[in-house]
């Protein structure tokens, strides 16, 4: 089948790396523009574009996916499917050029958590698992037919970070597993009664309130971890909180700071202790708390600052 590739970060890499191998032919990958950042300007390119480079792929990168002249190019392409990762929402004039439309790979169990931020939202609600949706893209974001889901669980010792990478590898084979069975799948329609939504995660978000429950609070730290970091603050001191446990304990007094011995101290919560395992001071780099009680003296504060 001949295909356009659609996406941007490095979480879209390995369905692109898994197609190139395959049987089908990528006629061409569509991503972002390149951005200046930094002190110097210096331009950079999206991960899918470095891999294109890499790998000889044609590349579009369309200041408007509304173009006269973009969507001129990819009809002359004469695709048979879009294949969309980690990409923009596209207008129904793209979605709709090729014979067996746009398919999509979203990181969540549609239609459980629609929206840019699912694997954020199904840690922090404490799913048990989570898994990757292919769908057929359609008017309203991440609302289109399901075509394949595949669930993987949610292991209590994984965060953002962790599962981020294995969805991404199990991306790639819903995609191919997909393509591969396209005539034979049949479509179905979500319910839209099960419906739940992963708004975009802002930093603030990260934030820890230590007046509620412990179980809740971790799974804060891990929806945030690796980024953008759930945090609180010791005086002028902003700690991210990298690794933590929860114990409960009866008659806590929330947001108490209280040290256990040289190597070890805790915060209470709502219904017991959060012992914190890996932190990270602004600006500095992550350490475990032996270390960072070696240099930062918890004992002179009592309660977290708000």
């Amino acid at each position: 089948m001949n295909i356009v590739f659609m996406g941007t970060p490095d979480f879209a890499v390995p369905t692109l790396a898994k197609l190139l191998n395959s049987k089908h032919k990528i006629l061409s990958v569509v991503t972002a523009t390149d951005k200046a950042s930094g002190r110097g300007q210096k331009i950079n390119y999206s991960a899918i574009k470095k891999f294109a480079i890499k790998n000889k792929i044609p590349i579009l990168q369309p200041k408007s996916l509304i173009s006269e002249k973009f969507i001129n190019n990819l009809k002359d392409l004469k695709a048979d499917l879009f294949i969309v990762v980690a990409f923009k929402i596209l207008p129904k004039k793209v979605f709709s050029i090729p014979q067996y439309g746009s398919i999509n790979a979203h990181a969540s169990i549609l239609p459980k958590y629609r929206g840019p931020a699912p694997i954020h939202w199904a840690i922090y609600n404490g799913e048990t698992e989570t898994g990757i949706t292919t769908f057929q893209i359609d008017k309203k974001v991440d609302t289109g037919t399901i075509l394949l889901q595949n669930k993987i669980p949610i292991l209590k010792s994984d965060n953002v970070g962790t599962m981020y990478e294995k969805l991404q590898l199990l991306a790639a084979d819903s995609i191919i597993k997909t393509i591969d069975n396209i005539d034979n799948l049949k479509p179905i329609l979500q319910d839209e009664t099960l419906v739940s939504k992963a708004p975009k995660i802002k930093t603030e978000m990260g934030k820890i309130n230590f007046h509620t429950n412990g179980i809740q609070i971790i799974n804060q730290i891990r929806a945030f971890t690796p980024s953008p970091g759930a945090y609180f603050y010791l005086n002028d001191t902003r700690l991210k909180i990298i690794e933590a446990s929860f114990t409960p304990q009866p008659n806590t007094t929330p947001n108490k700071v209280r040290k256990i011995d040289k190597k070890q101290f805790c915060i209470e919560c709502n219904d017991g202790i959060i012992l914190p395992k890996i932190l990270q001071p602004a600006g500095k780099r992550k350490m475990v708390v032996n270390d960072f009680m070696n240099g930062f003296d918890v004992a002179q504060f009592e309660r977290i600052d708000n």
